[in-house]
Formats: C-alpha cells, structure tokens, sequence
C-alpha cells in the first residue's frame, strides 16, 4: 500500500516551527544559564566580600588589643613603685608583644596587597616602639625611678600614638574596600538585569510562554539582588556600630589614663615638691646643697606640668565639670601661657550643658583643628569662636599663617581629617575648609543640636 506523501508546505511549516521552537528552547536554556551564573556569582561575591572584611577586621582588631596591651605593660613596669610586680608587667609586656606580631602576621596573610604600604609602616613603627620599650624594660632601680616618667611621656607614648594612628587607618581603608566592593556588586547586578531585559524582549518576540519562564527568572533575579541590598546595608549598620564602639572605647582608655596621671601621679608630684621644699628650708643644709634641692624641685615642677598637661590633653576634666565652652576656653587661655600666642576665643549663645556626645565631639574637632595649626600655619595668632546658629553649635577655628591650596589634595584628605570628619559624621555633623595660600587657613565644623538641656 502506497501511503500518501506529506505536503511540501506542511512540511516547511513544521520545520519553522522546529526551529522556531529549537531557537525558543536555545534562548530559554541560555536564559537559565545566565540567569543561574548570575545569582551565583552575586551570591558568592557578596558572601566572600562580607567574609573577607570580617576576617580583616577580627584580627585587626585582635592586633589592636595586644599592641595595646603591651604598651600598658611597658608603662605599668616604669611607673609602678611596687619593685615585686615589675618581674610580671616585664613578661607581660614580652607575651603581649609576641602575641601581637603574630596576630600582624596573621591580618597581613588575608590582607590584600595594596594595604602592604600600611602594613609596612605599621611594622617600621612597631619595631621603634619596640626599640625604645625593650631598652626600658632593661632599667631597673634607681635608673628606671628617675628616668622612666620622662622615657614614657618623651618617647612611648608618642610612638604608640603613630603606630594607633596607622591601625585606625589600615581600618579605614578595610571599610573603604568593603563600600567599594559592594558597589561593584551593585553595578554587576545592574548589568545582569539590563542583559536579561535583552533576552526577555527577545523571547516574548517568539512565545508568550518563554516570556513568563523568563519573567519568573527576573524575580528570581531581583529577589537575588534585594537579598544583597539588604545584606550591604546590614554589613554597612555593623560597621558604624564597630566604628561608634572603637572610638567609645578610645574615649573610655583617654579618660581612664588621664585620671590616673592626675589623680595617681600628679598627687605623687605634688608629695615630692612638698618634700623638696622642706629639705631645702632645713636650717643644717648647705648652701650648695639647698640649690640642688631647690634646681631638682624646679625640674620635677616642671615634669608635673608636662604630666598635667598630658592629662589635659587625653582628656579634658573641665569639659566633664563645666563644659564645652568653658573647656575651650581653658585650653586656649593654656596655649597663651605656654607659647605665647595671640589666641582669641569668643562665645555666643551656647548653652552650659550639652548632650555628652556632642560637646565630645566638637571638643575633639577643636583639638585636632589646633594641632594642625600648631603643625602647619607657622603664625601666632589665632581666632576660635563657639556659637549657636539656627538648630546648628558651630565651631570655627581660623589662623592666619601660610594656608594651602585646598584644590591640590595635600592636606585635605590627612589622618587628622579624616578623624575629625568620623567624628562628625557620627553625630550628624559637617565639616568645611577654606584656606588660600598666603592668607590662612578657617576652619568650620557644624553640629546640629539634639535635645540640648540648659
């Protein structure tokens, strides 16, 4: 039996719709493929930045604390008057630096390379440090009594100020990768989307019906990247809550040292003096002898106020007591008496007592500010005014020495900057620059006033 042949026409058209059919399921299999790689990679990316930085903030952290730690050990061996503790704050001081060298190892592995200018100077500064600490770890007796105050005040401390300063930076940096990956993130998740509106438009121009499995692989797509959204803002919330934290536990250290080197070692001057004064009003001393004893009072005068106005300096007792203004305008009547700089200070309507982290922060901007004049305007005269504009306190420090070019970056984008504009930012605050080269430099942080009591 012959069977009747199928028609040229049918034919054709079922193998457009073959092909149409095999292009649809082309478009659709490449659709999934992409579709799925996307997430994945979104995933994976987002996941891995996440991982990464939290890697990198433990164990900047975990180094943070032990440098830290050694430090106290170190001041703790020159300063302690118990002979029989010395032996524990010496090895104490060896652990936690040992420790910590490991712990700079340990960021350095996961650390990427571009922090290795940091991580450099953190080494260099460390192993000064270091330098200058083991020797003092070696003075014993009257040697360590005599020349340990002035060793940690002249030498010590400063060093552990520059390699904190370089730590706080490295962190800085860490969260500056961490907005910047997630922007990438942002932007390949932009891309992705825009790729697969191409390849929906494509589809929907062939079957209804891959126009609805490519929208359910959209939604997949957009609940992918809202997932990570969510995720960035989560990770960016932590992130000022640790910053909030490391500069709450900043203040609490300043505070605590200040008060120790008031209350401890101020009152410990204060007996010597007395002392010195006495032996040298005693009737059988001799001339020779009562100049000495009154040149050794003069000196030892002399380190009370260095430590007095190191404690000042750490932290401010008159801005607990009596507050901003009055403690502005303490530091600025001391910068009189020390240098002998023409400083102006003005006030305007600020009121008496302010929120706790408010005046803090505006106190440490005007700290920051005048040591940048002090460093880089080479001029004796200052203005300082405190006001309160509208719902602003507005804090303005203005020398008139050298100014710089605000347009060439030198100084703009400083480690004292930085700081001051973190601290801002922490209360809702802003900070502006004006300088002209020649004409000096103003500078003006804003600070808006929440639930102000008077």
């Amino acid at each position: 039996m012959n069977l009747p042949r199928e028609s040229p026409v049918r034919h054709g058209i079922r193998r457009v719709l073959s092909i149409g059919l095999g292009v649809v399921l082309a478009l659709l299999l490449a659709l999934g493929v992409y579709a799925a790689r996307s997430l994945s990679s979104v995933s994976r990316a987002g996941m891995s930045t996440t991982r990464e930085y939290f890697q990198q903030s433990e164990r900047l952290e975990r180094v943070h604390l032990l440098l830290s730690s050694a430090a106290g050990a170190v001041r703790d061996y020159l300063l302690d008057s118990d002979s029989l503790a010395l032996p524990g704050h010496r090895e104490q001081a060896r652990r936690s630096w040992a420790q910590a060298i490991q712990a700079i190892g340990d960021y350095m592995a996961v650390a990427s390379l571009e922090r290795r200018p940091l991580t450099d100077r953190l080494d260099a500064q460390i192993l000064g440090y270091w330098a200058v600490a083991s020797r003092s770890l070696e003075m014993t007796g009257r040697q360590r009594s005599e020349a340990g105050a002035n060793l940690l005040i002249g030498q010590l401390v400063p060093l552990r100020e520059q390699f904190l300063a370089t730590i706080s930076e490295i962190g800085t940096h860490d969260r500056a990768d961490l907005r910047s990956a997630a922007a990438s993130t942002a932007r390949f998740v932009q891309d992705a989307e825009r790729r697969l509106w191409v390849a929906i438009a494509l589809t929907v121009l062939l079957s209804l019906l891959v126009a609805g499995t490519t929208v359910l692989y959209l939604a997949r797509l957009e609940n992918a990247a809202l997932a990570q959204y969510r995720a960035s803002v989560k990770a960016g919330i932590e992130l000022e809550r640790l910053s909030r934290r490391l500069l709450t536990l900043q203040e609490d250290e300043r505070r605590r040292i200040a008060r120790e080197l008031h209350d401890d070692y101020g009152q410990r001057m204060a007996s010597l003096l007395f002392e010195l004064a006495a032996a040298a009003e005693r009737a059988d001393e001799t001339p020779d002898l009562r100049r000495a004893i009154q040149n050794a009072g003069e000196h030892l005068g002399n380190v009370a106020k260095d430590l007095q106005q190191l404690s000042r300096s750490l932290h401010s007792a008159v801005l607990d007591k009596i507050g901003l203004e009055a403690a502005i305008r303490s530091d600025c009547s001391s910068l009189r008496q020390r240098i002998a700089w023409e400083v102006d200070f003005e006030s305007v309507g600020v009121p008496k007592r302010l929120p706790e982290p408010l005046s803090l922060a505006a106190y440490r901007v005007f700290q920051e500010a005048l040591q940048n004049a002090l460093k880089h305007s080479q001029t004796s005269r200052l203005s300082v005014s405190l006001s309160v504009e509208g719902p602003d306190l507005v804090l303005r420090l203005k020398d008139y020495g050298l100014g710089f070019d605000t347009e060439s970056g030198d100084r703009a984008d400083g480690l004292g900057l930085l700081s001051m504009r973190e601290r801002l930012r922490m209360v809702g605050g802003a900070l502006a620059i004006h300088s002209e080269v020649g004409k000096g430099t103003q500078l003006e942080a804003r600070l808006p006033m929440v639930s102000v009591t008077d």
